[in-house]
């Protein structure tokens, strides 16, 4: 037997470089699942307006804290994001957008927390909802929505104001 010079030679020389020659058949089966598509949810958060500064020292430095949640017995969570954060600004403009990734809005919520970033621990400031499935959300046509995340008793209420777009 020859010294083998490389790892084809070795393999031809050990008898297993040699072509296959077996065959094989397979029967293919339509595939009659339904195609795993998922769509997406883009939400471009516009602004925040009249948030109360609850800040002991300073001003609220807000950001949003956003989640998409499969409503049911149990929820659960389909996706997260959060905002960048605006340092001194009870009205701040983000102009951000997030995608989430899901293939139906039946019973899916999209919850908004307002956060104050702080040192020591971050305070909640509002928080609000939109239920995708009652909002009629025409395919890729963007809704715009301004929503109430703070109830105030003794100056403005605090609004949230958002654009999404659903594809299919």
């Amino acid at each position: 037997m020859a010294k083998p010079n490389g790892c084809g030679d070795l393999l031809r020389a050990l008898g297993r470089g040699r072509p296959d020659t077996r065959t094989s058949t397979t029967h293919a089966h339509p595939d009659t699942s339904p195609p795993n598509r998922m769509g997406v949810l883009k939400v471009l958060l516009v602004k925040l307006e009249d948030l109360a500064d609850k800040d002991a020292i300073g001003k609220t430095d807000p950001y949003v804290k956003l989640e998409v949640i499969k409503d049911g017995f149990f929820d659960k969570t389909v996706g997260k994001a959060q905002s960048s954060k605006k340092q001194d600004d009870c009205n701040p403009v983000y102009n951000e957008e997030f995608s989430f990734h899901f293939d139906e809005l039946t019973k899916m919520e999209l919850h908004l927390k307002i956060m104050d970033d702080d040192t020591i621990s971050d305070d909640k400031v509002g928080a609000g909802e939109i239920k995708l499935d009652k909002e009629d959300l025409q395919p890729n046509l963007p809704k715009t929505f301004r929503i109430k995340v703070d109830n105030n008793l003794f100056s403005k209420d605090a609004y949230a104001t958002l654009v999404l777009t659903w594809t299919p």
